[in-house]
């Protein structure tokens, strides 16, 4: 899966969190899940497990620390789906 593919997926997931963000966030690959986003560490679980789901991996406990952006999930997803091409693009 190409990394614009996994981050259109992961904006989608991301979508319902706008809602308590400010008027006209745009979500980006630094896009901030709690400074932009106001998720705390419950929402960021629950958009964890969507991404589990969504992209049939696991994430552990070390990965989900490492999650500050929107960018980092993509990036992360990328590494665990082991897909090269999502580097490239």
């Amino acid at each position: 899966m190409e990394r614009s593919e996994i981050r259109d997926n992961l904006f989608a997931l991301a979508k319902p969190f706008i809602r308590r963000s400010p008027d006209g966030l745009v979500l980006t690959e630094e896009t901030s899940l709690v400074n932009d986003l106001k998720i705390d560490s419950a929402d960021i679980l629950e958009l964890v497990l969507s991404v589990e789901e969504r992209f049939s991996i696991e994430v552990g406990d070390k990965q989900m620390d490492r999650i500050a952006t929107v960018g980092d999930l993509v990036s992360m997803v990328a590494e665990l789906t082991c897909s090269p091409a999502a580097d490239r693009a």
